[in-house]
């Protein structure tokens, strides 16, 4: 008398039968294309404020109101290297000498 398949059976069959693939439905794919689409534009639109900022940076840059040289950085060197005298001790109140020396 045959009564079936046993639980050592339909366990062993649960461990073949199972793979490592996730199933999708159709409507999780289309989700996943409108998501794919939104990023894309999210990134085309990030990309274009980042090239409009950048180029409204180096606008900046040229017009400097100061001077005719326009400084990026404020560090030791463009303060020493400044047309101004005593401009090094003025914003430390030591001479640059004496701060090479502390180096």
């Amino acid at each position: 008398m045959d009564t079936g398949p046993t639980e050592s059976d339909v366990h062993q069959c649960e461990i073949a039968c199972q793979t490592s693939e996730q199933l999708f439905s159709s409507m999780d794919m289309l989700d996943m294309v409108a998501r794919i689409h939104q990023l894309e534009q999210e990134n085309r639109e990030l990309h274009e404020t980042l090239a409009a900022l950048q180029s409204n940076n180096k606008k900046r840059c040229n017009t400097c109101t100061q001077t005719d040289v326009c400084v990026e950085h404020f560090n030791v060197e463009s303060v020493s290297y400044s047309k101004i005298k005593n401009l090094f001790q003025y914003y430390t109140g030591i001479t640059y000498l004496r701060f090479l020396m502390l180096i």
